[in-house]
């Protein structure tokens, strides 16, 4: 009977690895950012009649604040995060949300 030795990655194998997914997710981001951002202003039109005035001048409020994000904590591209930290500082917990009422599924079933 042969033992099963686990697989265990070296420090560059893991860093190498970590850098591969960072880059697949940079690209998904700058591939799909005009879904997320779409998205968002058509929400904001829908439930608060928004219209291309006011939908544009929130368009550049979003951009300012991602770029006034990562300026401020000197990070690239990771608005998103710093995002989710401030409003959870305020009370209100994204991923708890997101788990209650997931928007996004991405082909995958939800948990019942």
């Amino acid at each position: 009977m042969k033992a099963h030795l686990p697989y265990i990655r070296t420090t560059a194998q893991q860093r190498e690895l970590n850098s591969a997914i960072n880059r697949q997710l940079a690209k998904h981001i700058r591939e799909h950012e005009a879904d997320y951002i779409a998205l968002a202003l058509w929400a904001a039109r829908s439930a608060f009649g928004f219209g291309r005035k006011r939908l544009l001048r929130y368009y550049e409020v979003l951009a300012n604040a991602a770029r006034e994000l990562e300026a401020y904590y000197d990070m690239d591209d990771s608005c998103m995060y710093l995002a989710k930290v401030k409003l959870k500082e305020c009370g209100i917990d994204v991923e708890e949300m997101h788990k209650e009422n997931q928007i996004l599924s991405y082909g995958v079933e939800k948990n019942k």
